[in-house]
């Protein structure tokens, strides 16, 4: 009895001694990581401002830091810009083929759209209603063509146009900007555009008869 006690302890004991040791893994860890320290200390003395002189580890990784925000601050305002550029020629292409009359420009900027209309400098907001309206698909169809041909976003390619006849628009100009709208997005893949409008005949013209679904008299569409 006293001899399997004693083969029980032994093999507590031996269980924890035949781990392999991980000072070694220890050890190698720590050389590598004070290695990168001591590269991380020699780039920051190499560019560190002069309010860094005295050498301190913090000093050092705020020195770091600070290049390293300003660098990706300065590559995400590049790819921002060249993303910008694009909405802003496909936004100007598409409006002016949507009917917004004499377009010259326009731009983006963080908060507002910017656009010369005859000469003359007017805000978004300074466009009259059915305008207003082109301009919004416009920058609308836009933006997702762009998303589309980068691979960005997650939109689901729904679009939707609620009786925009209703924005000061005539019957001519209602066809004509539901025909550019229907050719538009044509152009870009895996887009679906509904518009729900007042039957008009202007409409037969330039809306594909297999893809309109009327509700006569008391019918529901859905």
């Amino acid at each position: 009895a006293s001899l399997r006690q004693i083969q029980v302890k032994t093999s507590t004991l031996e269980r924890p001694l035949s781990t392999p040791d991980q000072s070694d893994n220890i050890v190698r860890e720590l050389a590598s990581t004070e290695g990168r320290l001591a590269e991380l200390r020699q780039l920051a003395e190499a560019d560190r401002p002069e309010r860094d002189a005295g050498g301190d580890d913090e000093g050092a990784f705020i020195g770091i830091l600070e290049k390293a925000h300003k660098l990706t601050k300065d590559m995400m305002e590049q790819f921002q810009s060249a993303i910008m550029k694009e909405v802003e020629e496909e936004t100007f292409s598409f409006a002016r083929r949507l009917g917004v009359a004499n377009l010259e420009s326009l731009s983006f900027t963080t908060s507002r759209m910017k656009l010369r209309q005859g000469g003359v400098e007017i805000a978004f907001t300074g466009l009259n209603r059915g305008e207003n309206l082109r301009m919004r698909v416009a920058a609308s169809l836009a933006t997702l063509k762009v998303a589309r041909a980068r691979g960005y976003g997650r939109h689901p390619g729904l679009l939707i146009l609620d009786s925009p006849a209703a924005q000061e628009m005539s019957e001519e100009d209602f066809s004509h900007l539901a025909g550019a709208v229907a050719s538009i997005v044509s152009e870009i893949d895996g887009v679906q555009l509904i518009i729900g409008a007042v039957k008009r005949p202007e409409l037969d013209a330039v809306l594909d008869r297999g893809h309109v679904r009327e509700a006569v008299k008391d019918a529901t569409l859905f």
